[in-house]
């Protein structure tokens, strides 16, 4: 059984869903006029995005908010993901701030 792993990106994707309006994170996929860095950004975080789904931090909410972003995919020709923390992510992560030592390990969190 592996451990699961956080790195830096993650833990700045915490700090981002931890002041997400209504607790949402929002993943906007880039159109193709946006150039080839939107896009390389855009799978960076899709990818860091269903990783944390995966092991159970956060919790992708697309399906259920499928008539609210469809309509917003429609207007904007965009593709929509939405997430949320899971109540373990919320847990361990909201409120505070998860920050990274020099030597790339996870120092403990500390209340904001």
């Amino acid at each position: 059984m592996n451990i699961p792993e956080l790195n830096e990106r993650h833990l700045q994707m915490f700090d981002i869903l931890t002041f997400a309006t209504n607790g949402l994170f929002i993943l906007i996929k880039p159109l193709a006029t946006d150039g080839l860095e939107s896009y390389s950004k855009y799978m960076l975080t899709n990818n860091d995005a269903d990783y944390l789904t995966e092991i159970g931090l956060w919790d992708n909410v697309t399906d259920s908010n499928v008539d609210y972003l469809g309509s917003l995919n429609a207007r904007t020709q965009r593709e929509f993901r939405a997430f949320r923390f899971t109540e373990l992510g919320e847990q361990m992560f909201k409120g505070t701030s998860p920050t990274l030592t020099p030597e790339g390990t996870l120092k403990p969190p500390t209340v904001n």
